[in-house]
C-alpha cells in the first residue's frame, strides 16, 4: 500500500487517474508483477503443461475483470479506495515537505499534470433566438437588416469557436 500511495502521490493526478482506471505502469507493476516471469501459477490437474487450460482460464477471467472494474485491480490486494486516498495524501504531505526541502526540486520541479480539455459550450445552440431576433429588431432599420446582423453574430460565433471561415474572407 506504502510504494503504491507513493507513486500515486508523486504522479500528477494519480489519484484521479488510478479512480478512472489511468492505472501507471509502475503502479501496475507494483500490484501485479514487475515481469511477464514473476506471475506463478498451480494447477493440480494432471496436464501436462506448465500452464493448464484451467489456469489460462483463470487469468482470462481475472483479465475481463480488471478491464470491466480497473479498481478491481486494487482489490486483489486488499486496499479499498478510501484507504488508498488516505494513504496517498499522507505521501502528498510528505512529498511537499521533501520540495520544500529541496531547492533543486522546487525549482525544477515535476512533469505538470496535463491540461483539462473543457468542451466548448455551444452558446448559440443553447441560446433562444428569438430573444435574439428580438434584440436585433430594437436596433435594425428592416428585417434585412435584422437578418443580417444575426447571420453576422452566428459566423462570428462559428470563426471565433470553431475556427470557421468568415463570409468576407472567401
Amino acid at each position: 500500500l506504502a510504494a503504491v500511495a507513493a507513486e500515486l502521490a508523486r504522479t500528477p493526478n494519480g489519484m484521479q487517474g488510478a479512480r478512472r482506471g489511468e492505472i501507471t505502469p509502475t503502479v501496475l507493476g507494483t500490484l501485479l508483477a514487475e515481469d511477464v516471469n514473476d506471475i506463478r501459477v498451480r494447477c493440480d490437474c494432471p496436464d501436462p503443461y506448465a500452464i493448464c487450460k484451467h489456469s489460462v482460464a483463470v487469468l482470462e477471467k481475472l483479465a475481463a475483470k480488471i478491464d470491466a472494474d480497473p479498481l478491481a485491480l486494487f482489490g486483489l490486494r486488499g486496499m479499498d479506495l478510501t484507504s488508498l486516498e488516505q494513504a496517498v495524501m499522507a505521501q502528498a504531505r510528505e512529498v511537499s515537505r521533501e520540495a520544500e526541502e529541496d531547492p533543486e526540486l522546487f525549482w525544477s520541479g515535476r512533469p505538470l499534470p496535463a491540461l483539462p480539455e473543457p468542451r466548448t459550450a455551444p452558446a448559440l445552440d443553447d441560446s433562444d433566438l428569438d430573444l435574439l431576433h428580438k434584440a436585433m429588431r430594437a436596433i435594425s432599420y428592416t428585417n434585412v437588416d435584422q437578418l443580417r446582423a444575426v447571420s453576422d453574430i452566428e459566423d462570428l460565433y462559428d470563426h471565433l469557436c470553431r475556427g470557421g471561415m468568415l463570409d468576407n474572407e472567401s
